[in-house]
């Protein structure tokens, strides 16, 4: 399958390219000009002298517009004069530009990178993103039905807000283009697509500051409440992560200000450019993992369930459940209770959990005490005291379940934020099982976020730099596009 949608990205890019060149070529042996002048008032006594008119000759003068003619490959100055007539005053003006036919016949305003035809390759371009576009949601769907809990789903939702953002931007760009009569020009129009990788990073700015300002609070809670470690103060390292990437973006406009060249314009829009489409991207793909916890929080198993794993989180030191603990196990009763009362069948409990260092019971152990406590039967209770770990928990329960029935259906509780993590390490121990979510303290949402959004950035590294490289590869083009007109 994968092959087949690169297959049909690399034939729909030859396609377009193929289609763009023809078209190119069909109608850029002329080049209309439009005089910069042309709103502001009435045009008179056009004179256009041409340098060298073995390149290129006037067609036509029409309304406020020159048609030139190619003739032979070359570059040649042209000088446009003529009387502007606004409100009874005449002004004369003069207009220069430097017009180079090449050796296919198309003629090109060197100035702006301007030629007939131009907005057949931004069409294109946007006609690609919309089969991009098209495969990532056909792809989020196929992943979503075949594992809803993975990250491969958080990196497709982040993809597919980002292309969207992408479209918006080319959108507007052509929304310029339409309601601006002078030359636009396609060096422009690339300017301002690599620019706007920039304004979105920092319209995000104000958002991102907020959101980055309620974790941290969030993370000083969590330091009061949980004690110090890396996990809990996630919000505060990420937060400064982004603001140093907006400050080298941002950088790089200063460097060239302060060190003009023309090659260090090349480098440091480059460079600008990459680094905000990057921040763009993550941003993004952060939203996508905020998304996908969400909707995982609220997904609800079927009442049809034959076992329901319940995941330990720690002990008192009298061996008690601790209130996040009592929460899961309280979750997993009320959902038995409900499925009981819809529909009249049973569900044992699997209490998933060993013993720690600094406990006197194993937790699975525990859980079973406190299940007797609320009245569910023993026969109703299967202990899995052996795990260490979410994953372990999920492999160690499935034995014991697959002793009893293979085909079982099987739900699990936990604590809400921690619903998509523990669906990914159920998928991986082989277990197709949905989620119960029990409620959570506020301060543990904008840490499990961000936790999931380390992991997604982990997890599919691989997906993560290919995306860098494509996106490196589209400001090298972009970039280049913008340097071909001084080698032509």
């Amino acid at each position: 399958m994968l092959k087949k949608k690169i297959l049909l990205l690399v034939l729909s890019a030859l396609v377009l390219i193929g289609g763009c060149f023809s078209y190119i070529l069909a109608v850029g042996d002329t080049y209309t000009y439009s005089l910069w002048a042309n709103d502001s008032g009435k045009i008179q006594n056009v004179q256009v002298n041409i340098d060298d008119e073995n390149v290129l000759k006037v067609d036509k003068i029409r309304d406020k517009e020159i048609l030139f003619k190619s003739v032979n490959k070359g570059t040649t100055m042209v000088t446009v004069n003529y009387d502007l007539i606004n409100k009874g005053d005449k002004t004369p003006m003069t207009e220069m530009f430097e017009e180079h036919t090449t050796g296919f016949g198309t003629v090109i305003n060197k100035s702006h990178f301007d030629f007939n035809g131009y907005f057949a390759i931004i069409i294109s371009a946007f006609i690609y993103l919309l089969i991009v576009f098209a495969i990532v949601i056909q792809s989020t769907k196929a992943s979503f039905k075949e594992n809803w809990y993975s990250y491969k789903n958080m990196v497709y939702i982040g993809l597919i807000i980002f292309l969207i953002l992408l479209m918006l931007i080319f959108g507007v760009q052509c929304g310029i283009y339409f309601n601006t009569s002078s030359n636009f020009g396609l060096m422009n129009f690339i300017s301002n697509i690599m620019s706007s990788g920039q304004y979105v990073m920092f319209s995000l700015v104000p958002l991102l500051s907020i959101l980055f300002l309620l974790i941290s609070v969030s993370n000083v809670v969590l330091i009061f409440r949980e004690g110090k470690s890396v996990k809990n103060i996630l919000g505060v390292i990420l937060g400064i992560v982004f603001i140093v990437a907006a400050f080298l973006s941002r950088l790089t406009d200063i460097v060239y200000n302060n060190y003009s060249s023309e090659k260090m314009l090349y480098a440091t829009t480059l460079l600008g450019g990459f680094i905000s489409y990057m921040v763009v991207y993550f941003d993004c793909v952060f939203l996508g993992s905020c998304i996908c916890s969400l909707m995982a929080s609220f997904r609800k198993p079927h009442y049809d369930r034959d076992y329901i794993i319940i995941l330990g989180c720690g002990l008192r030191k009298d061996g008690s459940l601790l209130p996040l603990l009592k929460g899961r196990v309280d979750s997993a009763i009320s959902f038995v209770k409900k499925q009981k009362e819809l529909t009249k069948k049973n569900c044992v409990f699997v209490p998933s959990g060993g013993q720690g260092n600094d406990e006197i019971i194993a937790e699975g152990d525990a859980m079973k005490n406190y299940l007797l406590q609320q009245g569910v039967d023993e026969n109703d209770i299967m202990v899995e005291n052996k795990s260490t770990t979410t994953l372990e928990n999920m492999q160690f329960s499935k034995k014991l379940i697959d002793e009893k029935n293979p085909n079982a259906k099987v739900a699990f509780s936990t604590t809400r934020y921690h619903l998509f993590r523990s669906g990914m390490y159920a998928t991986t121990a082989g277990l197709n099982a949905i989620g119960v979510g029990s409620k959570t303290k506020w301060y543990f949402w904008p840490n499990a976020f961000l936790r999931e959004f380390v992991g997604v950035i982990v997890a599919k590294i691989k997906y993560h730099i290919v995306t860098a490289g494509i996106l490196f590869l589209i400001n090298v083009l972009l970039v280049g596009a913008s340097a071909l007109i001084k080698f032509l």
